[in-house]
């Protein structure tokens, strides 16, 4: 099977142990476009199927990646877990500054930096908030 990137500038042979089905998410790795199969619209002429003809499959499967949402939801669920075990680690830190500044008095540059990160992250949350506020205010 040959598909057609969406920029129209790049053509993929597929390997016929690849299937795909109209609706696959796929993306080109040449140009990073992204969009989704529809087969039944997919048209070519004979000649393009004959210069792709002696295409190397492995080189298609480089070239063009099937997208997976599953990886998507994995990536989102990773992240959301090191933030939350980042925020606990960050709070319990804190939590015990004194008796861990007791134990071990050269982290206070740590606890210092922390702090001015913190108030970094703070100063954007309200900047984020006030900008929101002021979006839905005008609509």
């Amino acid at each position: 099977m040959i598909i057609e990137c969406k920029c129209k500038k790049y053509k993929f042979k597929i390997p016929k142990n690849e299937i795909l089905v109209t609706g696959s998410k796929v993306k080109c790795e040449i140009c990073n476009d992204e969009w989704i199969i529809n087969l039944n619209t997919t048209k070519y002429n004979n000649e393009s199927l004959d210069i792709l003809e002696n295409m190397n499959p492995s080189k298609a499967n480089i070239n063009l990646k099937i997208k997976d949402n599953k990886n998507d939801i994995k990536l989102l669920s990773y992240t959301l877990i090191f933030f939350v075990i980042f925020f606990i680690f960050y709070k319990l830190a804190f939590n015990f500054k004194i008796e861990v500044l007791q134990k071990f008095p050269n982290l206070e540059n740590i606890y210092e930096s922390l702090e001015i990160v913190s108030e970094i992250i703070k100063s954007y949350f309200n900047f984020f908030k006030e900008l929101l506020s002021e979006q839905f205010i005008n609509l």
